[in-house]
């Protein structure tokens, strides 16, 4: 099976700052204008055309990104729950961009494997990379499938070196 990865486009968080939401609410963030003309350049790359199926982790900006390849490339949309993002905080308590800086001190000290050492609850890379294979092991009977996630699920597939996205 082929997997193209594509990280969501852009997203706009001035909506959900304003209504102070926190944790999953700062997920429904939409995308913003150059998001969306970004997930319209995406869906021109002609190497998605031999796609069969997008599959897209449940987050707005995913699926908004996902809506857009789906109506440009006529695919259908799978959402699979376990294709969401990097879980920053798995007390669901994550406040935001500071937070965020905090917590990635931390993960990156730890090189992204949680440990009885760690203040902070974030899930480890390793739990990302198991979770998300087990989602594309449900398609394996495709040739090619695109998968619309985010940005440190992705790198759990792949070196530094070669993380590109379409978007």
């Amino acid at each position: 099976m082929h997997v193209f990865f594509i990280r969501h486009a852009e997203p706009d968080y001035s909506d959900v700052t304003q209504r102070r939401f926190i944790g999953f609410g700062r997920d429904l963030a939409e995308l913003s204008e150059r998001g969306i003309q970004q997930a319209e350049v995406a869906s021109q790359n002609d190497k998605l055309k031999k796609a069969q199926l997008i599959v897209s982790s449940p987050y707005t900006r995913a699926l908004q990104t996902a809506a857009i390849l789906s109506k440009n490339l006529r695919l259908d949309i799978q959402v699979e729950t376990d294709l969401h993002e990097w879980l920053p905080d798995t007390t669901f308590r994550y406040k935001g961009p500071e937070h965020f800086l905090e917590l990635m001190k931390e993960v990156n000290k730890f090189g992204g494997e949680h440990n009885g050492a760690c203040q902070y609850k974030w899930e480890s890379y390793s739990s990302v990379k198991r979770r998300v294979t087990d989602v594309l092991k449900m398609y394996s009977d495709y040739n090619s499938i695109v998968v619309v996630t985010h940005g440190i699920v992705i790198r759990q597939f792949l070196l530094e070196k070669e993380f590109r996205t379409v978007v």
